[in-house]
């Protein structure tokens, strides 16, 4: 790692060199494996988007979505840039989507490895449950497929930087988190902070192959898209500001109600409020907290839709609220029973296991029940598309990342991530259905692929335009909630 909390020397024993290596090198190894065997279903519709960005750049069509259209629709130009290579190298979809899950996985481990460095540093008498409990966390494994376990293991890392006062590999680190996702921009804005505090001057030599990168990546995206910023952020508020969406904040709550309706995580957040207590009072911590309030509050004020994978930095810092918890509780026991230390001892030992056992036990059974029950069914109707469709063809739909990964069609995108104007008809729109109608007449799709029953409007355009079905799959085949039908409009005469 770029901050190694202890630097190796010849002079230590060889038990312990042994001991490094089954970290660094098995660890890892365990946590794909593991990953692989038991939730290889995992992904998101969202993450595919990325992977046709490096599908698109590895075939020579450009870092594009849909062909000739330089848009930047993907939050996560980095992580686009990671997957390219295995896009050259992998031919199949679905092998490319394996290799984004084990990267996420692989990711997984560098960050527990980050957490728990990070909390020897810290202190923390818990350290080694960042290890444990980190890679099974039910929030960061329904991000596999996406950036977010990257993002996280970067942002560990940076933080643990800057806890050994090491600001040109946490500058470096920031700069990366950037790359992989615009908001890492906070983080690095909090490292350089604390170093001004620290240090009494501006890290000029620190900062300088930090700004150079962020600085190229800037210049190229303002000469290729316009604009450094993706589309997707304006969609993204657009969709927050209409009445059928829910606002970041209150999603977040939500969220976390969802988790408390199991005893372990009631347990998990009473421990956490424990351990907010101890980190406040941390210095080294102090980084990691003004992070996460600056995270909460940037997110809230640009009035952005909630989406799962947005609150995964949230639960980053309150898993390492709870490892500092748990010394908190054990702390507390043995004041208030001082004379039965076994008692003490043996209450926050029992707390533990109890908890630990309840997390791992609710882990795989939370993300088995959140995955995206779209994407078997959304992969069918792609892999249509590309055996009975012109790769020309215009496709218009909802939700584009699994189908426009697997179909290759030039995709009219009903909810404003691929084109300008229909992320700003969003904006104060009544539903997607009178967006993707608009859409529909302004684009003129060839097809248009929608859930049933989901668009009642466009639906009933489709048939007065006498669109017919082309293709029709069943849910119950998918285990899927609905039906699906891909509508033909005119095409046959457009491509005779």
């Amino acid at each position: 790692m770029v901050c190694e909390a202890e630097p190796l020397s010849t002079s230590r024993p060889l038990a312990k060199y042994a001991k490094r290596l089954l970290l660094w090198v098995a660890y890892p190894l365990g946590v794909v494996l593991a990953v692989r065997l038991l939730l290889a279903y995992l992904g998101y519709d969202d993450a595919y988007i990325t992977l046709r960005y490096a599908r698109n750049l590895a075939e020579g069509k450009g870092f594009v979505f849909n062909e000739g259209e330089r848009v930047l629709s993907t939050t996560t130009p980095l992580f686009a840039l990671i997957m390219t290579p295995f896009a050259l190298l992998l031919k199949e979809e679905d092998q490319l989507v394996e290799a984004a899950r084990m990267v996420g996985a692989v990711m997984l481990a560098v960050g527990a490895m980050g957490m728990w460095v990070l909390s020897r540093r810290l202190r923390l008498k818990y350290s080694w449950l960042a290890l444990v409990l980190y890679p099974v966390f039910p929030l960061f494994l329904m991000t596999l497929t996406g950036e977010m376990p990257l993002y996280l293991a970067l942002a560990l890392w940076a933080l643990v930087c800057a806890a050994y006062r090491r600001f040109a590999g946490a500058f470096l680190l920031g700069a990366l988190l950037t790359l992989t996702r615009g908001d890492g921009f906070l983080l690095l804005g909090v490292l350089f902070t604390t170093y001004v505090l620290a240090e009494r001057r501006l890290p000029i030599k620190e900062a300088i192959m930090p700004a150079a990168l962020l600085g190229a990546w800037a210049v190229f995206a303002v000469l290729y898209f316009g604009s450094p910023l993706p589309l997707t952020l304006t969609a993204k508020q657009a969709q927050g500001s209409m009445a059928i969406s829910t606002p970041f904040l209150p999603g977040l709550l939500g969220f976390a109600f969802q988790l408390v309706q199991k005893w372990t995580y009631i347990a998990f957040f009473a421990v956490a409020l424990l351990g907010l207590w101890v980190l406040v009072w941390a210095k080294l911590a102090l980084p990691l907290l003004f992070w996460a309030l600056l995270y909460i509050g940037a997110y809230t004020a640009l009035g952005v839709s909630r989406y799962f994978w947005y609150y995964a930095p949230v639960f980053m810092v309150i898993l390492l609220l709870f490892i500092a918890g748990l010394q908190e509780l054990e702390r507390w026991l043995v004041k208030y029973l001082p004379r039965q230390p076994r008692v003490s001892t043996l209450l926050s030992s029992g707390v533990l296991l109890v908890v630990l056992a309840g997390s791992l036990a609710d882990a795989t059974q939370i993300a088995r029940a959140n995955f995206d029950r779209r994407i078997a069914i959304y992969k069918a109707a792609g892999q249509w598309l590309r055996q009975h469709v012109p790769e020309e063809a215009r496709v218009g739909m909802l939700e584009i990342g699994v189908i426009g990964l697997y179909s290759h069609q030039r995709i009219v995108d009903f909810a404003g991530l691929l084109q300008p104007e229909v992320a700003a008809r969003l904006r104060g729109a009544a539903s997607y259905d009178e967006v993707a109608v608009w859409a529909f007449g302004r684009y003129h799709p060839d097809y248009v692929v929608v859930v049933d029953n989901s668009l009642p409007h466009l639906e009933t355009l489709l048939r007065e335009r006498s669109c017919e079905a082309a293709a029709r799959f069943l849910g119950a085949e998918y285990a899927f909630q609905a039906n699906l039908t891909i509508y033909r409009c005119g095409a046959s005469e457009r491509f005779t």
